[in-house]
């Protein structure tokens, strides 16, 4: 009786709380922005609720990932022009679903909690080929592209991204020259020691305008190559002792009239002279 009882008083609990979201539903016809962090709001929304609705964003962020909620707001909110997704269950029929359903998505951000990726080549490949009009696409993990031809075809994909850390890369150290130069609308770019070998193709990206480098083994001739090609910058950061000398500061802020945000190491103004802090 009391396992019962419990079971109908949550029955009532759940049909009591949609009773409210229908009400609110009616009067807030310009909602245009969900975020969702239960997936126990799963059982609360529906298709009636949503249609009133304007939405514009969807956020959902949590451990576990509901696709059906997923499918009933892409299909019902066809408006949708930014989704961020958070979850260890992130896969490609995911990013099926919404390459379906989001004829106008401009910017898709996919965070993989979990260390290791579920997410494959096969979610690029399908935002490549729905062409849709995103403007920034962000994935914890870029997924592994065995081939060169492969890479062309997610090439739609891969110029959406905007933001490049190695950490993107950690499991992908061997398809990453096939994959940067695809990826021709970087603007934000955190070097580290493990960035050596791809800074030649990286060269390449003139639309930076945020740089930032971590660690002692860059060289000037290096991180001014990079700054040279990049006079859009607007933020540079040297982070964990890099030394920073004289040449490098004024050559810096010579290059860079968009320049408003420099960061440096109090451990490297000791490799400065006071008319170069002066200046800048």
């Amino acid at each position: 009786l009391h396992t019962a009882y419990r079971r109908q008083r949550q029955m009532c609990i759940r049909d009591r709380d949609i009773l409210v979201l229908e009400q609110l539903s009616l009067c807030t016809s310009n909602v245009n922005k969900l975020q969702i962090y239960s997936s126990c709001f799963y059982r609360r929304l529906n298709k009636t609720i949503l249609s009133r609705w304007k939405l514009k964003t969807l956020y959902r962020d949590g451990i576990q990932f509901i696709t059906p909620l997923l499918t009933l707001i892409v299909q019902t909110c066809s408006e949708l022009t930014t989704i961020q997704l958070s979850s260890i269950t992130l896969d490609d029929a995911i990013v099926m679903i919404v390459a379906q359903h989001c004829p106008k998505l401009e910017k898709l951000i996919l965070h993989e909690i979990l260390q290791t990726s579920t997410l494959t080549y096969q979610s690029l490949l399908t935002l490549s080929e729905y062409k849709l009009p995103l403007q920034e696409l962000s994935i914890t993990h870029v997924p592994i592209i065995p081939t060169a031809d492969i890479a062309r075809s997610c090439s739609h994909a891969l110029s959406r991204i905007r933001n490049f850390n190695p950490d993107n890369f950690a499991n992908n150290q061997q398809s990453r020259h096939n994959l940067i130069p695809y990826m021709t609308r970087l603007t934000s770019i955190h070097l580290d020691y493990r960035c050596h070998s791809y800074i030649p193709v990286l060269l390449h990206c003139h639309k930076l305008t945020e740089l930032n480098f971590s660690g002692t083994s860059f060289t000037d001739t290096v991180i001014l190559s990079l700054i040279r090609a990049n006079p859009l910058l607007q933020r540079i950061g040297f982070y964990h002792a890099l030394t920073i000398t004289d040449t490098v500061l004024i050559e810096v802020v010579q290059i860079c009239s968009h320049l408003h945000t420099l960061t440096i190491p109090s451990v490297s103004y000791t490799h400065l002279t006071l008319p170069t802090i002066c200046s800048v």
